[in-house]
């Protein structure tokens, strides 16, 4: 165990120490704050979002890398304090598995196993003629994007990785058994369109010479854009910023509203309106009737499973 730090490794801040922040940067919390009460209902909010909500509502806090980085540092010394609920900002990069767990006996497992059929659902998917993947390019807004989807049979996933040729060919084998409509939410930008138009023609191809080397015929496969789009930009009167330097060279890019450097992210959108747009994009693939006679039978098989469950006994143990 380390005895002292190492001379590359001093940061300002450790652990949880009390924040005393001065008058404008307690504005600027206060303002955050406004933001997380404003789309409680969407938490967690990622720090791009917040920045987003600030910049397009107040005219004294710039659309600057300066400004995001500021915001960064004290929403850490804010939620370190417990100023901030950890729970209203979404962080990515930790991923947790736990091994060598258990039930701490049969009382437990059958308590388990009643809570579990007391949260019986059945699967919407079946009775569908199509599967639904919805696409994000920002991780940390899955949690959002599950949260719209709610009961609807889909599959979210994240994309912002999709130049990688693994990824590609895991998603194309989920769609090499049904037909498939792919739902894209992503950056109106050189690599956001990039990535849609990848994932469209070579994610397809890669289905079509799966399925042919297999000597079956290869299922629909369609893949559409939900967010954003350029009239999403003047409709919800979006922030917008420019490419990239090294985009600069690609001279494909169409651009925004007839500026051809201007782009704008998906953070841009308000929680709320991204959620909502995903839902209709997403019902409008369902199969409704296929639904609703998923959610009926549902409800009978629950109380079924309940019954069933409470009756559960162990012979010569715990009951």
């Amino acid at each position: 165990m380390p005895t002292e730090q190492p001379i590359f490794y001093r940061p300002n801040i450790l652990g949880f120490l009390p924040y005393q922040p001065r008058k404008a940067t307690q504005r600027i919390l206060e303002h955050i704050q406004e933001v997380l009460d404003t789309y409680a209902d969407n938490l967690p909010l990622t720090l791009r979002q917040i920045y987003y909500r600030l910049v397009a509502t107040h005219d004294d806090y710039p659309k600057s890398d300066a400004f995001y980085q500021k915001l960064s540092t004290i929403l850490s010394r804010a939620r370190r304090a417990g100023i901030i609920s950890w729970d209203a900002i979404r962080d990515d990069g930790v991923t947790e598995r736990s091994c060598g767990g258990g039930y701490s006996g049969l009382e437990q497992f059958k308590a388990s196993v009643l809570q579990d059929a007391e949260w019986y659902s059945r699967s919407k998917r079946l009775g569908q003629s199509k599967q639904i993947i919805v696409l994000c390019e920002a991780a940390g807004m899955i949690p959002q994007i599950v949260d719209a989807v709610g009961d609807y049979p889909a599959i979210v996933r994240s994309c912002g990785g999709m130049d990688s040729v693994t990824a590609k060919r895991g998603l194309a084998g989920l769609c090499t058994d049904k037909d498939t409509v792919i739902l894209h939410c992503g950056d109106f930008d050189p690599s956001g369109i990039s990535i849609f138009y990848s994932i469209y023609f070579d994610v397809r191809q890669m289905v079509i010479d799966g399925c042919h080397m297999d000597g079956v015929e290869p299922p629909a496969f369609d893949c559409k854009r939900v967010t954003i789009l350029e009239e999403h930009v003047t409709q919800f009167n979006l922030l917008t910023g420019t490419i990239k330097t090294a985009d600069a060279c690609k001279d494909w890019y169409p651009g925004l509203n007839g500026n051809p450097i201007a782009t704008c992210e998906a953070e841009a959108l308000a929680p709320d309106e991204l959620q909502r747009l995903v839902r209709v994009a997403v019902e409008a693939e369902v199969d409704m009737d296929a639904f609703d006679d998923a959610v009926e039978q549902e409800e009978i098989e629950r109380e079924q499973a309940i019954s069933a469950v409470a009756d559960l006994h162990f012979d010569g143990g715990e009951a």
